[in-house]
C-alpha cells in the first residue's frame, strides 16, 4: 500500500499519508511496524492532550541553581553542594519541573493518526517533535522518523487547517486510494 515504506523509514524521512477514512492508512503503518519489529508510539490527534500526553505537567520541585540539578522528591538537600532551601543565600529554590510521560523515549517511530483533527495547541506541540525529534528541547533518544495520517481537507470532514510550516516538515506525501481486493472479498464474504 505504501511504496518504498522501508526506504522512507531507513532514511529517517517524515511521511504524511492522506486518504479517505477506511482505506487502511493506519493499518498499513501498524503492519509495517509489526513486520519490521519497529517500536512505535501511536497518538490519535483527535484525543491527544498536548500537555499530559507530550509536553508534561508542571510539578513543584526543588532546584539547585548553582549545580543546575533537580533535587529528588523526598530529599531537601542538593546532592552536590549540600545546600538546602532553609540555608541563608541558598542556591536551592522552589521551582516547577515539567514531568512528562517517558514511554515516547523508547519509540523509533512516532505515528500521529487523525493528524488534522488536532487543535492548534496539539499541532504546536507536535511541530517540535516532527522537526527536531525533541520535546521542550529534550531529545527523544530513539526516534528515527515521524509519520502521520490524515483525511483530505476537502470540506467533507471536520478537520482543522494545518499550518503550512508544519506540513513542510514532512519529506514525503502519499495519497492513499481505496483499492478493494476482489479476491479477498470473494474469500470472506458470502456470495
Amino acid at each position: 500500500m505504501i511504496p518504498k515504506i522501508d526506504q522512507y523509514f531507513d532514511a529517517g524521512m517524515n511521511v504524511l499519508l492522506i486518504g479517505l477514512h477506511g482505506v487502511g492508512k493506519t493499518e498499513a503503518i501498524v503492519s509495517f511496524c509489526r513486520e519490521r519489529s519497529v517500536t512505535v508510539k501511536y497518538y490519535s490527534c483527535s484525543t491527544l492532550d498536548p500537555f499530559t500526553d507530550l509536553v508534561g505537567v508542571p510539578t513543584p520541585r526543588q532546584y539547585c541553581t548553582r549545580d543546575r540539578v533537580w533535587i529528588r522528591n523526598g530529599t531537601d538537600q542538593c546532592p552536590f553542594c549540600g545546600s538546602t532551601m532553609e540555608s541563608e543565600d541558598s542556591p536551592v529554590v522552589e521551582s516547577l519541573k515539567m514531568v512528562r510521560p517517558r514511554d515516547i523515549d523508547d519509540a523509533e517511530l512516532i505515528f500521529f493518526d487523525e493528524f488534522n483533527r488536532g487543535d492548534e495547541k496539539t499541532q504546536n506541540a507536535i511541530f517540535e517533535i516532527i522537526q527536531f525529534r525533541s520535546i521542550n528541547g529534550e531529545p527523544l533518544p530513539n526516534v528515527k522518523a515521524c509519520w502521520a495520517a490524515m483525511n483530505p481537507p476537502d470540506g467533507d470532514y471536520k478537520v482543522s487547517d494545518l499550518d503550512p510550516a508544519l506540513i513542510d516538515r514532512f519529506d514525503v506525501f502519499i495519497d492513499i486510494q481505496a483499492k478493494p481486493s476482489v479476491q479477498y472479498m470473494a474469500q470472506t464474504l458470502p456470495k
